[in-house]
């Protein structure tokens, strides 16, 4: 994963340098009344480097993660607003002048989810059932040191199941009837520690996910990689890459991994090859037993009192009360952010303790990562 992300910095330039523009360096307060939020709505762009926003390359160098945009996927960049206390939202990327906190990316979800499907009582949620109802936080990632100061995760998920997100989504896409809103974060294997830990009276944990769902596996750019030298040796691309069909990366994946174990078989006479399969099979024993992501699963109704009937089709109509609905907008949702800050809750009296404010200037992720001791994964 992290010799992924590297490769994946450095096609796309951003290796040995940072997009930083000319943003003047600012302290920012650690007391969370002094300052708003400005956020910038945008559909997640393209792959091609040419058409990229800017905010994307920012993105790329905050969030571990690589990052594919979906067919129907909404970005929300969260950005600094010192003039005005409050939130405004913009239909527009994010100027390059803004101090950015942080990256939401919604879409309507693609995983079967077998802790969803527990708490609705269904074996498989369909197609339909995924799309119309329910919406994923695909991406909630801080910058740091805003992440882990001003516990920036948090006021990003609460940000993310609030009904004014969930009501552009719905408006853009025209999905209005998106009444379940789940992320899943990585536990486990990867990192023991949660953002949406604390979350609990609007996130709510249902579970963890089978390890199997989320396998390791070889991607972008070492799978294009591969396939490029099968082919230039006559094993052509079409042997490894379905046509169609759901799991297209997870059977590319097993289709390279058995070419290659078949090859070090029939030529396991050599000592070279006897040594490079013993290694190779110690790998991807790894693989399939043990480097697997577990993820944590967590969900919020909009305070929907019947989601659950009304995603399997028992009742036609969505049933809530004002208060219900109301605690979820935007607002209150920041307010309890802001509160929580202020009490001094999920350890932010050590914060204040050593900080009266931090800079603005975002700590990325091709420093980070020159350093080995690092843990990338956050």
């Amino acid at each position: 994963m992290r010799s992924q992300k590297i490769e994946d910095l450095k096609i796309k330039g951003l290796w040995d340098s940072s997009p930083l523009h000319q943003i003047p360096e600012i302290q920012i307060p650690t007391d969370p009344t002094d300052f708003g939020f400005n956020i910038f709505v945008t559909g997640a762009g393209t792959k091609n480097q040419n058409e990229r926003a800017s905010y994307l390359d920012l993105l790329d160098l905050t969030s571990s993660h690589i990052n594919h945009p979906g067919w129907a996927c909404l970005d929300f960049t969260v950005c600094l607003d010192l003039q005005n206390k409050g939130i405004r939202f913009h239909k527009c990327p994010a100027p390059n002048d803004q101090i950015h906190l942080g990256f939401i990316r919604l879409d309507s979800g693609v995983l079967n989810n077998q802790v969803i499907c527990n708490e609705l009582g269904v074996r498989k949620l369909t197609a339909k059932q995924i799309n119309q109802y329910l919406l994923n936080g695909k991406v909630v990632v801080p910058t740091q040191p805003f992440g882990s100061l001003m516990r920036g995760g948090k006021l990003l998920a609460l940000m993310a199941m609030s009904n004014q997100f969930r009501q552009i989504f719905a408006d853009r896409f025209n999905q209005p009837d998106k009444c379940l809103f789940y992320v899943t974060s990585l536990y486990g294997s990867s990192k023991n520690q949660s953002q949406y830990s604390q979350l609990d009276r609007y996130l709510r944990y249902v579970g963890n996910t089978t390890g199997k769902s989320f396998p390791i596996r070889i991607k972008e750019p070492h799978n294009q990689r591969l396939l490029k030298f099968f082919h230039s040796r006559g094993f052509y691309r079409e042997q490894f890459v379905p046509e169609s069909g759901s799991s297209m990366a997870d059977r590319t994946h097993r289709a390279i991994l058995n070419f290659i174990r078949d090859s070090l078989r029939a030529n396991s006479g050599r000592s070279s090859v006897k040594e490079i399969r013993t290694k190779f099979k110690q790998v991807t024993d790894q693989w399939d037993e043990g480097i697997t992501e577990v993820k944590r699963t967590y969900i919020s109704d909009y305070g929907f009192q019947n989601w659950r009937e009304f995603i399997t089709g028992k009742d036609k109509i969505l049933k809530s009360d004002y208060e219900s609905q109301e605690q979820f907008d935007i607002e209150c949702l920041v307010e309890y952010w802001k509160s929580k800050l202020q009490k001094k809750d999920w350890g932010f009296r050590k914060v204040l303790r050593d900080h009266q404010s931090f800079s603005s200037k975002p700590i990325f992720l091709n420093e980070l990562l020159r350093d080995d001791t690092f843990h990338q994964i956050r």
